[in-house]
């Protein structure tokens, strides 16, 4: 299985709240946690 490195993670999650996805959604999307999610 392919998988993605975290600093790869966090750059789809800065792009996907930029677009005005949810927080909720990007975590569920990228496994980051939401607190994660709101740093960035």
């Amino acid at each position: 299985m392919w998988r993605k490195d975290v600093n790869s993670w966090k750059e789809t999650a800065r792009k996907m709240k930029e677009l005005g996805d949810s927080a909720e959604k990007i975590a569920l999307v990228t496994g980051l946690s939401e607190e994660e999610i709101q740093k960035l």
